[in-house]
């Protein structure tokens, strides 16, 4: 495991495979206010026993993934691939994030594990995730859990542009995304083939703004194969 407790940390041109953290952090973890930034790497097989699987940000500091890719690693309550906590920011760019599960480590995908990016923002701290230029594919939540490819928990802001999510699958609600009572801005993205209980393209008790983006062929097992919307609120789509 890469641990890093301050100072700006740029990792770049790696592999980084089968790591494994009894709580946080499989591979790297940012237990700072630092900005870790993770380039033109690939981090792969890696667990945790809580959150963050491959990559745990969770001091409040920035993680920036680049050109990379975190596949085939496992966290058992938040993020198989990356976590977010209190009031830390992380950008996905141009950047992988496929096949997160529990099968991974031999178990029943359907029943256990998280899905790939949590933002947890604990204690009513506002966390932040950017995502743009990506691809979200092929990643599982199990155990009744929500938010296969992205799971937005409280108050936190998630905004995605030019990304892709294929073929993530929640148990819960939200296969591709889901979000609590916080903000959701989509642009320019795709959503094919994600299945959840409901959204199976996403799901929000938040405020949701989706613009230029195309749903195909997905999921809701009870309601709302693209978009479900849980709050008393609008959505604006177009």
């Amino acid at each position: 495991e890469v641990a890093v407790d301050g100072g700006a940390v740029s990792l770049m041109d790696l592999t980084i495979s089968n790591g494994y953290a009894a709580e946080h952090g499989g591979a790297v973890m940012n237990s700072s206010i630092a900005t870790v930034t993770i380039a033109d790497s690939v981090v792969r097989g890696s667990t945790a026993g809580k959150t963050g699987g491959a990559v745990e940000n969770h001091g409040g500091g920035t993680v920036k993934l680049q050109r990379s890719t975190l596949t085939q690693n496992y966290a058992v309550e938040g993020g198989s691939a990356l976590n977010n906590n209190l009031n830390g920011r992380v950008e996905l760019m141009d950047s992988s994030v496929s096949a997160n599960s529990a099968a991974v480590v031999g178990l029943d995908e359907s029943l256990r594990g998280a899905g790939a990016i949590a933002n947890n923002a604990e204690h009513d701290e506002l966390g932040t995730i950017v995502v743009s230029g990506s691809q979200i594919s092929d990643n599982h939540a199990g155990g009744g859990r929500s938010g296969a490819g992205i799971w937005n928990k409280a108050t936190g802001r998630v905004t995605i542009d030019r990304t892709s999510f294929s073929k993530n699958v929640a148990a819960a609600d939200g296969g591709a995304v889901y979000s609590g009572p916080g903000e959701v801005t989509v642009t320019s993205s795709t959503f094919s083939e994600n299945s959840a209980n409901n959204g199976g393209g996403i799901s929000t008790g938040g405020n949701l703004t989706v613009l230029d983006s195309v749903f195909t062929k997905n999921v809701g097992r009870d309601w709302g194969g693209g978009v479900h919307n849980f709050n008393l609120g609008g959505v604006p789509i177009r």
